[in-house]
């Protein structure tokens, strides 16, 4: 069995509706599997309606955990803390210990300062992942308390168990929807993958954040190409990305305009490609779908060549 040619769909920052070309790759490819790499916010779950298969869970940080009934109330834990986890109130009783747990490290200084050992490290509560089927077929999706620290971890588990999946099935493409940014999910994210798909939009903050995630995918030596999203709301700096990219031999795959009935979608939970009717931007988009997947088979291609 061949391996799967995976497809990480990115951006350098929020809200350049990399969702929504992801959700929209993920509808209208076949043989696929979809991991929700953007493991602090995940949404593909919202559109693709998934029914649970199989579940798994990834211990977080280790964290502290005070037994307020062996606490001597000494304060020497709160001296040692560097990170302002140990939080103090003052009691009828006297003053009174608490760990913040978001923001404790696990360092461990205060349960060796602790003179009465109250004070012991523990995992933290576990992030859950899912492998489910949906509308879009095998969905791969996490779930991450607020304040793990392992969010780079669940990604490699998500890729981990597509791959997985991809590989029982005898699946042809994994889509990864992945973060925004350039921090440690999204190089695991798309380390590895045949294709980036790099989804800009034309505001100046725009161009910059798209400029990092170059750097980053060049750096990694992943092939990429290039959509804008909303060209139309600033032709100028639409055109600009569009030489930015030339510059740096990435392809430009489509300029999707803006439209009203896409954010409509959006807003019903409903994926933008099964809009009724014709729609300049819901046109745009099949028609970038369809290049994508070429580009990626393409890539793999080359790749299994060389």
């Amino acid at each position: 069995m061949e391996r799967p040619i995976e497809i990480a769909v990115v951006s350098g920052k929020g809200g350049t509706g990399k969702t929504v070309l992801a959700s929209s790759l993920a509808r209208l490819s076949e043989s696929r599997v979809v991991a929700d790499c953007d493991v602090d916010g995940p949404n593909m779950h919202l559109l693709a309606n998934p029914t649970v298969l199989e579940e798994g869970a990834l211990a977080g940080h280790r964290i502290a955990i005070l037994d307020a009934g062996a606490c001597t109330r000494c304060g020497e834990c709160a001296k040692a803390c560097r990170f302002g986890a140990v939080r103090e109130r003052d009691v009828p009783e006297g003053w009174l210990y608490s760990i913040d747990l978001l923001s404790c490290e696990g360092c461990a200084a205060c349960t060796m300062v602790c003179p009465a050992d109250a004070l012991h490290l523990t995992d933290s509560s576990s992030a859950a992942w899912y492998v489910s089927d949906s509308s879009v077929g095998p969905l791969i999706h996490p779930a991450l308390a607020a304040g793990q620290k392992n969010a780079s971890e669940m990604v490699r588990v998500l890729r981990r168990e597509a791959r997985r999946t991809a590989a029982r099935g005898g699946l042809r493409y994994v889509i990864i929807d992945g973060p925004a940014g350039i921090g440690a999910t999204a190089i695991a994210s798309v380390i590895g993958t045949a294709l980036a798909v790099l989804v800009a939009e034309p505001t100046i903050s725009g161009i910059y954040d798209l400029g990092r995630m170059v750097d980053l995918l060049e750096r990694l030596g992943i092939k990429a190409v290039g959509v804008v999203n909303k060209s139309d709301l600033n032709p100028e700096i639409a055109s600009d990305i569009a030489g930015y990219l030339s510059r740096k031999w990435i392809p430009l795959l489509g300029s999707i305009p803006y439209s009203d009935r896409v954010n409509e979608a959006i807003s019903a939970g409903k994926f933008v490609v099964d809009v009724a009717g014709d729609d300049p931007a819901v046109e745009e988009i099949k028609k970038v779908v369809a290049r994508i997947l070429e580009a990626a088979t393409g890539e793999a291609r080359g790749a299994a060549g060389a």
